[in-house]
């Protein structure tokens, strides 16, 4: 889990960090507001990932969640019209 953590982090701040240091360092004008977009979503959606490989890769927290989102379910309002309209 965390080679695949510090991998995501690398392929998410990698361009970020690299077009920061081409856009203060190099030549002006070498990056365009249009090739900075994608960076920067890129290091964005880092915050994304996390979150998902602790879902996806560690049991205790898969399990906790599924609890949780049946616990959730089963004192929704929904449920609870739901069996209502069963009797």
């Amino acid at each position: 889990m965390v080679i695949t953590t510090v991998i995501c982090y690398l392929i998410c701040w990698l361009p970020y960090g690299v077009v920061a240091l081409l856009a203060t360092f190099g030549r002006p004008g070498i990056v365009s507001p249009v090739a900075s977009v994608i960076p920067s979503i890129l290091a964005k959606s880092s915050t994304v990932c996390n979150p998902l490989i602790y879902i996806f890769m560690n049991k205790q927290v898969r399990c906790h969640l599924i609890y949780v989102s049946i616990f959730f379910l089963w004192n929704s309002e929904y449920f609870h019209r739901i069996k209502q309209t069963e009797k």
